[in-house]
């Protein structure tokens, strides 16, 4: 293909004329010369190789092409799929972003209209360059069950160690925690970019029942799985990360000015799980994106916040015997509401990888889905109880409550036969989770009136 030539009909593509014949020109872009000679022109962008020859056109060929690259990457922003201009080398992933790239080849605009048209920048979303895409699923599936093997023996050696080193690791853990999470390309990106937006429904379904989300959103893997799960929260119940977060900046802080008697009191038990803890939510978010979407690497996420939740109740456990109600109130709730959440999200997680599987029968997706609903609400119930910790029974609550009014926004599957049995089911979960979230809050109310 000439320079003219694939600078006019990507021009054409691109402004809606016409539709990229079977990815044929992202395939062209992408794909590398057979041999490429000493004078070839490589593209940052594109992957663009081109053999120009060395005459006076040169200077010329390469400014127009230059231009075009320009017009392509202005037309690609607009359209709200920056990233389908970049990173296209690797061959396995042409075909996905190259349908990406078809919705602008088509002129569709995003529903909602201009407003939402961004979607897709960098660190918008799933679409956002990916820094963690390159772990490999075996790596942080084997830091994670080193980090599980070595709880014991990490707890044994800090519970003699200077108060200096122990506020040093929490500290440090941390702040790996906040970093991770803040990385973009996990699968539920696009819901994190609608709740930064202010859409608490987390870009499923806006109050007058239609979609947020455009088309290639709602294709994407992540979405398409919701449909099938039953275990499916309201955006809004994610708020609560914000007060985990800042409890838990909050504890940081006040550990580094705490009196030595207070802290030697605390932190010798607590740290090492602690510290656990955040590196496990650290690799969940390297395990919740695409590249674990296959067969035993979509189930290490759930196993790293499961990590998560483990290690979290045993901070909880050595807090039991604490009364200091200054320290209970300001220190140790967020670390409660942390347990409570991510013991809920395990779940969620769990019901989420088994719907990513295609080969899933419907009939176990509606016994994980009705049976963690169980699994939730006897947790609410008897750690309430059993530890007198209304904080954990009411996180529980507030999960059950958003995983039942997310039954009533879910998107229907697309597989019609599939979504008869899960319409039913979803009834059903509705009522489950309604009745668990209630059944949590009494327990959590008698404890904290009568506890």
């Amino acid at each position: 293909m000439g320079p003219i030539k694939f600078r006019r009909d990507l021009r054409h593509s691109l402004s809606g004329r016409a539709m990229f014949p079977d990815t044929q020109i992202l395939r062209q872009c992408t794909a590398p010369p057979a041999a490429a000679a000493p004078s070839a022109l490589v593209s940052p962008l594109f992957g663009i190789r081109k053999t120009v020859s060395s005459n006076a056109k040169t200077l010329s060929v390469l400014k127009r092409d230059l231009s075009t690259i320009g017009e392509v990457l202005v037309l690609l922003r607009r359209s709200g799929r920056a990233r389908a201009a970049v990173c296209l080398w690797r061959p396995e992933e042409v075909e996905v972003r190259a349908t990406a790239a078809a919705g602008v080849s088509a002129g569709k605009q995003p529903a909602g209209g201009p407003q939402h048209s961004n979607r897709f920048q960098p660190g918008a979303g799933p679409s956002a360059p990916d820094e963690l895409e390159g772990l490999h699923p075996l790596l942080v599936a084997s830091c994670g069950a080193s980090l599980a093997i070595g709880l014991p023996f990490l707890d044994a050696a800090l519970a003699t160690s200077s108060l200096a080193l122990l506020k040093g690791l929490n500290l440090a853990a941390f702040a790996t925690n906040v970093v991770a999470v803040s990385v973009p390309g996990r699968l539920d990106g696009v819901q994190d970019a609608e709740m930064r937006r202010g859409n608490f429904d987390g870009g499923t379904k806006s109050g007058e029942g239609q979609s947020l989300l455009n088309d290639a959103e709602e294709k994407h893997p992540y979405m398409l799985n919701r449909s099938r799960t039953l275990i499916n929260p309201s955006g809004w119940a994610f708020a609560i990360w914000a007060p985990i977060y800042l409890g838990e900046a909050a504890f940081i802080a006040g550990q580094l000015f705490a009196s030595d008697a207070a802290n030697m009191t605390l932190l010798p038990s607590i740290t090492a799980p602690f510290v656990a803890a955040n590196l496990f939510q650290s690799l969940w978010c390297a395990s919740f994106r695409p590249t674990f979407g296959e067969g035993w690497k979509k189930w290490v996420s759930a196993a790293n916040l499961g990590g998560t939740a483990y290690s979290l109740s045993l901070v909880h456990s050595a807090t039991a015997t604490v009364t200091d109600p200054t320290v209970l109130s300001l220190l140790l709730l967020p670390l409660t509401m942390h347990f409570g959440w991510t013991s809920a999200a395990t779940l969620v997680n769990l019901n989420g990888s088994l719907a990513s599987d295609q080969s899933a029968s419907t009939t176990s997706l509606v016994a994980l889905g009705h049976f963690s609903a169980f699994v939730a609400t006897a947790l609410g119930v008897s750690i309430t109880l059993l530890q007198t910790s209304p904080a954990y029974g009411l996180t529980l609550a507030w999960a059950l409550a958003a995983c039942s009014d997310g039954m009533r926004k879910r998107i229907p599957s697309q597989n019609s036969a599939e979504e008869v049995i899960l319409s039913k089911a979803a009834t059903v979960q509705r009522n489950l989770c309604k009745a668990g979230s209630v059944i949590c809050a009494i327990a959590a109310s008698y404890i904290a009136i009568f506890g």
